[in-house]
């Protein structure tokens, strides 16, 4: 069943401009440049001993790509550093009757599919480093809001259009335990 704010006896959709001072924008990027200078700078240093851990652990790609929605549903890409096995998605459909979460998630304690070094690289967020790239080029901001989600598009076409508007509003922000820890 589908929600519609009402006024009255009629439904209707809200859309509101948003007017932002450009000197505060100039700031804001500012900073999201030399922060994100300063990340890729740490980035390439972490990678040096992260890299062939992941390499040799398992064979596949050193950074993992997925295809994200982001601010007025505009396609962008996450990087992170792999942590899963090469065929994680196939092994997935076999575990699914041991998902522990309910809807759009997939969550499982002591996942198979984690490699060892991606377990310590998801505990301490290093996975997430490479994010800092996303944030040079401008797919992302810097900072993190409690109220931005980044959904996959197999998610994206689970819900309704009008219970994801406001996802949609702002672009997505990096998520890392360095900045919201």
């Amino acid at each position: 069943m589908m929600w519609l704010p009402m006024l009255g006896d009629i439904p209707v959709l809200t859309f509101a401009n948003n007017f932002y001072n450009p000197w505060s924008l100039a700031v804001k990027r500012l900073i999201d440049i030399i922060g994100s200078l300063v990340g890729i700078v740490i980035t390439l240093i972490v990678s040096i001993f992260v890299a062939p851990a992941i390499l040799i652990e398992s064979r596949g790609p050193l950074i993992f790509k997925q295809r994200r929605v982001g601010k007025n549903g505009r396609f962008f890409y996450v990087y992170k550093f792999r942590s899963m096995y090469k065929d994680a998605e196939e092994r997935k459909k076999a575990l699914m009757e041991q998902n522990e979460m309910k809807g759009l998630m997939f969550k499982m304690t002591d996942d198979p599919r984690i490699t060892k070094v991606g377990k310590f690289i998801r505990k301490t967020s290093i996975d997430e480093l490479p994010q800092f790239f996303n944030v040079f080029l401008s797919s992302h901001l810097f900072r993190n809001s409690s109220k931005e989600r980044l959904l996959s598009i197999v998610d994206i076409c689970k819900f309704t259009t009008l219970n994801i508007l406001n996802l949609f509003q702002c672009k997505p922000e990096l998520y890392s335990a360095l900045i919201c820890s």
